[in-house]
C-alpha cells in the first residue's frame, strides 16, 4: 500500500513537472517555424500538422 502511494506520488510529480514545461515547449516549436533553416521549419510544420490530424481523428472516433 505504501509502495503504491509512493509510486503515485512520483508519477504526479513527474506529470506536474512536464506540464510546467508545456508552454515553453510550444514556444520552442513556434520558434522553429521562424527558423532560417528550412529543414527545421519543415519538421516543425510537419509535427504540428500530424498532431492536429491525430486530434481530429480522435474527435471523429469519439463521435462514432
Amino acid at each position: 500500500c505504501y509502495f503504491n502511494f509512493q509510486r503515485q506520488e512520483a508519477k504526479d510529480t513527474l506529470k506536474n513537472g512536464l506540464f510546467s514545461l508545456y508552454n515553453e515547449a510550444l514556444e520552442a516549436i513556434k520558434g522553429c517555424l521562424s527558423s532560417e533553416n528550412e529543414t527545421i521549419k519543415l519538421k516543425a510544420a510537419t509535427y504540428i500538422i500530424q498532431k492536429i490530424e491525430e486530434h481530429i481523428l480522435q474527435l471523429k472516433n469519439s463521435l462514432i
